[in-house]
């Protein structure tokens, strides 16, 4: 049995281009791992009936996946809260829905947790980014949840960060871990490049 969960938080519009394509790499790689998604609704606007079904019906192929549906559009606090709230892992590695995880990045990851149980458990970022993250479920007891007053999608990370290192009294690690894309630094990349 593997000692993490894996948490996603989606929307509607990254649905065909980015979710499915991840979650079907993960669920190749990692049936057997946990996986929670939070599938949120979208700012003033009535949730999408049609991508209600669909992602219902594209879940119900995905292997140990469950899905949290809200109704109206939750913050990143909100979601990541809800997501660790419904796992029972020591570990929960959070992924964006903009990524892309390529063959061995769960066993780099899995050395990770390995090498920082004999470190002493504890959370720490992947790649210098929260787009992808490790919690140590017993840092959300003892340092807190992330702060679901930001309601908005930025600065919860940071926030969270700051607390965790002012009750730790150290830096939070930090891992490099390759065979993981973030899009949204290519596109940033294509768009200095033009």
């Amino acid at each position: 049995m593997y000692n993490y969960s894996i948490t996603i938080p989606t929307f509607v519009h990254r649905f065909d281009e980015y979710f499915k394509p991840l979650m079907l790499s993960i669920c190749k790689m990692r049936p057997d791992v946990c996986k929670v998604i939070f599938v949120n609704g979208q700012h003033k606007k009535d949730f999408n009936q049609t991508y209600r079904q669909d992602i219902l019906k594209f879940a119900a192929d995905c292997p140990n996946t469950y899905l949290i549906m809200s109704p109206i559009v939750r913050g990143c606090s909100y979601m990541w809260n809800t997501c660790f709230n419904h796992t029972n892992t020591p570990y929960c590695l959070n992924l964006n829905d903009d990524i892309t995880v390529l063959n061995n990045f769960f066993d780099d990851y899995e050395k990770v947790i390995m090498h920082n149980s004999n470190l002493g458990d504890e959370s720490f970022r992947i790649n210098y980014s929260f787009s992808h993250f490790s919690i140590f479920r017993n840092d959300l007891f003892d340092v807190g949840y992330f702060d679901e007053r930001l309601l908005g999608f930025g600065e919860e990370d940071g926030d969270w960060m700051w607390q965790w290192e002012v009750k730790k009294q150290k830096k939070m690690r930090i891992y490099s871990i390759n065979n993981i894309i973030r899009h949204t630094d290519l596109k940033e990349t294509n768009i200095e490049n033009m």
